[in-house]
Formats: C-alpha cells, structure tokens, sequence
C-alpha cells in the first residue's frame, strides 16, 4: 500500500487497519529508513527551488539516478542532464508544476518522480497553500432543472445533495491555518474540487502561500 501516492488515510482505508495503527507502523519505519515522508503531489502545487541545483550539475552520480527515476529508458543519457536542471530552476513562487510539466512538455518527464525525487534529495523544497473562504453576501444561483433528461435531473440534484453536504465542513476548515494538503487529505478530494465545492454558494476562496 505504501506507493508513494496514497496518504496515510488512504492507507489506513484500503488496508482495512486502524489509523493509528498505520500511524505508528509508518513511524518505525521512517525510524528505521525504510521509507520518507513527503507531501501529496499535485499539478496545483507549489515549490521553491534550493541552491542544491548547483550541485546537481557537479554531482554525476545524482543526475544518473535522476534521470532513471523520472525520465524514460531511451532519454536517461547525460545529455538530457541539462534539462533536468532547467526544470528544476522553473520551480520558484508563484509557478506551479502544471504550468512547468507544459513548459517541458516536449520532454517525457514524469513530474510526480521528479519533484519526489527533487524534495527528497533537498533539491526543492514546498511552498504550502493555506486557503481562506470569505463568505460573501451574494444571492444562490439556483439550478433550473425544467426540461431536462431525468438522467441529467438526478445528476443535478445529486451534486446539489454532495455539495450542500461537504460545504459547511470544508469552509470550516478554511481559516488560514489547516494547509490544502492537509483539507485534502481529511476529505480526501483533490483541491480543485475542494476550490469549487466552497465556491458554489458564491463564496469567495483565496490562497496565502506559506
């Protein structure tokens, strides 16, 4: 269960164990340097490249094992090396991996593996999202379901129901001080879909980056 991907919740879920239990579990083994913690990756997410770029470029053994852990078989040559710091110098403030992955996208690059790699090696480090909803005064748009499908009526209605649901509970969490990562991973959606479920009652949803 542990990929890399699924946070310890998800773990916790799938493999049917007691939360806590998969708590201690994971401890002993960051203890024990089995495994490292790092943060749940999303295109949305944030990261600051470190001055260890410099060294990636002085260290060969580094840039090897980059290389073969993001990038395919047939493009791990040395001559790509100067990609991969290119890349990772893209990370800065204010630019998140998405638009970095369309930047590079001529290049098979599996991002999810380079920033993994990038933050375990000190290479980048991460910018938090800290979301903040401020509930504005205006007036609910209401779904007009008239002559619609049935299909397309249950739907509506549906979404309306899983909204109204998650709603109270997800704003309540957006104070400023529970990370997006953090909402994320109690709700376990991913955050455009947080964004949008606190704004579907015309709510306005900012963003400090800490």
């Amino acid at each position: 269960h542990i990929d890399g991907i699924k946070c310890t919740k998800r773990i916790s879920l799938e493999a049917e164990v007691d939360l806590a239990i998969v708590k201690r579990c994971i401890q002993a083994l960051i203890y024990y340097g089995c495994i490292a913690l790092v943060d749940i990756f999303q295109y949305s997410n944030f990261y600051m490249a470190t001055n260890k770029v410099n060294e990636v470029t002085q260290n060969r053994m580094l840039i090897l094992k980059c290389l073969e852990h993001s990038m395919p078989e047939n493009q791990r040559s040395l001559s790509n090396a100067d990609v991969i710091v290119r890349v990772f110098a893209s990370f800065r403030p204010g630019v998140d991996v998405k638009n970095i992955s369309m930047e590079f996208s001529s290049y098979k690059i599996d991002f999810r593996k380079l920033v993994t790699f990038g933050v375990i090696h000190g290479i980048l480090n991460r910018i938090h999202n800290y979301p903040i909803c401020l509930n504005l005064n205006s007036k609910k748009g209401s779904n007009i379901i008239r002559y619609k499908s049935p299909a397309t009526i249950k739907k509506i209605l549906d979404d309306d129901i899983y909204m109204t649901t998650l709603r109270p509970l997800i704003k309540k969490k957006m104070d400023g001080y529970h990370s997006m990562d953090e909402i994320c991973c109690e709700f376990m959606i991913g955050s455009e879909e947080i964004i949008r479920i606190a704004q579907s009652d015309q709510s306005e949803v900012i963003v400090v980056n800490k």
